[in-house]
Parts: structure tokens; sequence; C-alpha cells
């Protein structure tokens, strides 16, 4: 497999990937819905936030196979932290028949390459509960949990 940046010629099948990450969130329906995910357009978002230089989408590839994909965004950071600016790495997600075999460190270190290559020199990481594999490899790669975050449906939520 090759780790090179997204082609538009890809866009369909790593929107059917990303289809795939998103429906483990779906245990949440007021976050996301079978009606959300049908409503979803993965490959207009994907091309979308490629058009905007402070974005990068890599995939592990063979020949016109996309296996996984990461994707990750420059953005700035908070004012009261060190870094100015940090990668968002958002998304990682690997076709369950081609785990094991390193795909998503790659992605991984890719992206990595990348801030660097554009000044950036800290990563932060939306790591979802359901991806202990994905905590794990961040913490064996030097990173460490800065915070969790948590959602509140309060149309939902039933008064005292």
């Amino acid at each position: 497999m090759e780790i090179r940046h997204v082609r538009e010629s890809d866009f369909d099948q790593v929107a059917r990937l990303r289809h795939r990450l998103w429906e483990l969130h779906a245990v949440h329906s007021a976050l996301i819905s079978k009606q959300t995910l049908a409503e979803a357009d993965a490959a207009t978002e994907l091309h979308d936030s490629m058009l905007a230089r402070r974005s990068v989408v890599f995939v592990a590839a063979d020949e016109n196979l996309v296996a996984g994909y990461a994707k990750a965004d420059l953005r700035n950071s908070e004012s009261w932290l060190k870094h100015r600016q940090h990668l968002w790495l958002d998304e990682v997600f690997v076709d369950p028949a081609y785990r094991r075999l390193g795909l998503a460190t790659e992605l991984v270190q890719r992206t990595f390459s990348w801030s660097a290559d554009h000044g950036c020199d800290i990563v932060r990481a939306r790591i979802y509960p359901f991806s202990s594999e994905m905590k794990r490899l961040f913490i064996n790669l030097g990173g460490w949990e800065f915070h969790t975050e948590f959602a509140l449906a309060v149309s939902d939520k039933k008064k005292p």
C-alpha cells in the first residue's frame, strides 16, 4: 500500500469509508441518525475541505483501492496555549479488512510530516471513545491526553 495525497478519483471511496466511521457514532441519535447519514455528502465535504490550503487528506491506496485515510487541518490555537497553531487530526479510518498492517500508523506519521513541513510542531487529535486502538497508537507515538470533549443534546434533556 502506498500512502499518498488523496486524488479526486479517490473521493467516492474515501466518502464510503467516512460513512463507515460516522456509522460508529450513530449510537447517539441526538448527534447522528441514519437519516442524517443518508443525507450527508461526504464526497462534497471532502472536496470542499481540499480546496482549503490548510487541510490535507492522505490515503492508503493500492492501485484503484483506497483502504484507509487520514484527514487533518492546520488550525489556530487558543490564545493561552504556547503554540500559535496546531494540526487538528480529525479523522483516521482503515477498512477492517486492512487493519493490523500498520496503515493507520503510516497515515498518522505522514500527517505529522506534513504538519512539520508547514511550520507546525504540535498535533491535536480527535479520538473517539470507541477507538481504543487510535488512542493506543497516539500514546505510542508520544502523545498524551489533553482534554475530553462531551456532547449533550439540551433539547432532549428532561427537566427535573
